[in-house]
């Protein structure tokens, strides 16, 4: 069995096909255990009803109740962001909705792709007024600074308000949407109300997913993103232009692996070696990946790349307590003109981790101790296979 058939109802049920093969044995209890690591748990339901597979009550009142919130869940955030973005513009902000909030609409219904959170990208010298058009709509800045600020209103909303498109961190991929305000268009003349080129959109998913994958790991709702995106526009997307764009990231490589290995899954060709890997990496990753993933390549090769995994385990340890100026300075601005602040941003920091992301920054250190230089040269090799 290739790794992809371990979710082939829903893969079907994507692609519309009007009956599911009953013969195949259906771990109910593990798919659900995996697409909640995954985010999938609506799109896992309305595929295993339409299909008429037959559920225990436990699992259907689970499975129902996650899909009746996941429908109140888009409905509230998307008045939500209707809300915001014509409040932006009304108070003369350029803005433009990212990611999630565009591709839910290309599913079959918008509930069925689920987000954590609201992302919309504004012009950076408005973080004031931003955040008084924010505050008046009954939101709470939780973190503000750096590439984008978070807002917060109970009971689950969380809204991301980016400055820039992508964070210091990768910096090709950074630079190269340093200009995005000179490339994206209003939706109609004289709005304030941006989007980007369908071309552009895709290498922008494409980048993101690969930021993510090169990082922790990617989960396969990511998977589902592409295909859905590529079906729906297949006879419109310029490839010249994309690839051409890809080759100025350094992704040319990866966005073809990527997308021969989707294409794979939804047409049920057999997959080569590398992307069978690459589908076990994805599918032990969860939605946004894993600390595991994350760690062990980051400490493997080190800041510099050199190759000492008992070194490098030390010095990422520091590098979590005292990143580098330039990391810092992508996410405190004002430390380009005022660099003696650092060490208040680094208090900052060090207070932010213990109480308000106090479980992550545990975990952070304490689990070092899983890695081992093995599993990190593994990753690191399948990372160099994949494009990277």
């Amino acid at each position: 069995m290739m790794f992809y058939q371990k979710i082939q109802i829903i893969i079907d049920y994507i692609n519309k096909k009007e009956s599911f093969d009953k013969t195949n044995d259906l771990d109910i209890n593990y798919l659900i255990k995996l697409c909640k690591s995954h985010s999938m748990l609506p799109l896992l339901y309305v595929s295993l009803k339409h299909y008429n597979i037959e559920l225990t009550e436990e699992q259907e009142t689970f499975l129902s109740k996650q899909y009746k919130n996941a429908i109140f869940v888009e409905a509230v955030q998307e008045s939500e962001k209707k809300l915001i973005l014509d409040s932006l513009c009304e108070n003369n902000i350029k803005c433009m909705p990212l990611k999630g909030s565009v591709l839910k609409y290309l599913y079959p219904s918008p509930e069925l792709r689920t987000m954590t959170d609201i992302d919309i990208l504004f012009e950076s010298n408005k973080s004031k007024t931003v955040n008084q058009v924010l505050t008046s709509l009954g939101y709470k800045c939780e973190k503000s600074g750096g590439t984008d600020d978070e807002y917060f209103k109970p009971p689950f909303l969380n809204v991301e308000m980016h400055r820039i498109m992508v964070d210091g961190n990768f910096e090709q991929i950074a630079d190269y949407y340093s200009n995005i305000w000179e490339v994206i268009k209003p939706v109609e003349e004289g709005s304030l109300l941006y989007e980007m080129s369908l071309e552009d959109f895709y290498v922008h998913m494409v980048a993101h997913v690969a930021r993510h994958y090169a990082v922790g790991g990617i989960g396969f709702r990511f998977v589902f993103d592409e295909w859905i995106y590529l079906k729906h526009y297949e006879n419109v997307l310029n490839f010249d232009y994309i690839n051409g764009e890809f080759e100025k990231l350094n992704l040319l490589k990866f966005a073809e692996n990527f997308k021969n290995m989707t294409i794979k899954w939804f047409k049920g060709l057999e997959t080569t070696e590398l992307e069978e890997d690459m589908s076990k990496y994805i599918f032990d990753s969860g939605t946004h990946g894993n600390l595991i993933h994350e760690q062990s390549v980051k400490i493997l090769l080190g800041k510099d790349g050199a190759n000492n995994f008992k070194s490098n385990k030390f010095l990422y340890i520091f590098r979590l307590i005292f990143p580098s100026f330039k990391y810092m300075k992508a996410r405190n601005h004002i430390l380009k003109k005022i660099p003696i602040l650092l060490p208040y941003f680094y208090i900052q920091r060090w207070f932010y981790a213990l109480f308000k992301k106090n479980k992550l920054a545990v975990q952070s250190i304490k689990g070092l101790d899983r890695y081992n230089e093995d599993k990190a040269k593994e990753l690191h090799d399948l990372h160099e296979k994949s494009g990277f």
